[in-house]
């Protein structure tokens, strides 16, 4: 075999830079796959970073959307306290009587995740709803978090 010649080959440099470079090319490809793309699952069964969300300020409420695919509203409590939002849930993936189990890739899991929110919400009045995947809280603020407009007099 004819390698290029380096110095550090006599040291056996070159075999540590490709290995380390192999080992580096792993830890990308692995990172996309399980980091990136998929909230990583605890050992307790539940999830770190699901549902994923977003949280649009309307101005006199806040909207919070999450994904929760394969959750029914029965499965889902939202807890609002202050400026504080609590989603909680699961999933179960029991196999009903009468069937059998060829493979199963779906997995039983519970989340619980908290968002604490610009302004504080009037949980009174506080509204949410499951459709198509997707959970929609709609959170008005409190009275004394919506702005209000000063007016300006001149002496």
């Amino acid at each position: 075999m004819l390698t290029m010649w380096h110095p550090y080959n006599d040291w056996g440099f070159g075999n540590l830079r490709r290995t380390l470079s192999t080992m580096e090319t792993l830890r990308r490809e692995m990172g996309s796959l399980l980091g990136e793309s998929a909230a990583a699952q605890r050992s307790d069964g539940q999830w770190d970073d699901w549902p994923s969300t977003s949280l649009d300020d309307k101005g006199d409420a806040l909207v919070v959307k999450a994904d929760v695919p394969g959750i029914s509203e029965k499965e889902i409590e939202i807890t609002v306290t202050g400026d504080t939002v609590t989603i909680r849930g699961k999933r179960d993936a029991d196999v009903p009587k009468g069937y059998s189990v060829h493979r199963k890739e779906r997995s039983s899991f519970t989340f619980a995740r908290s968002y604490r929110l610009p302004a504080k919400v009037d949980s009174d009045k506080a509204q949410a709803s499951v459709k198509n995947g997707i959970l929609e809280m709609v959170l008005p603020k409190a009275a004394e978090s919506q702005p209000r407009k000063i007016t300006v007099k001149t002496n």
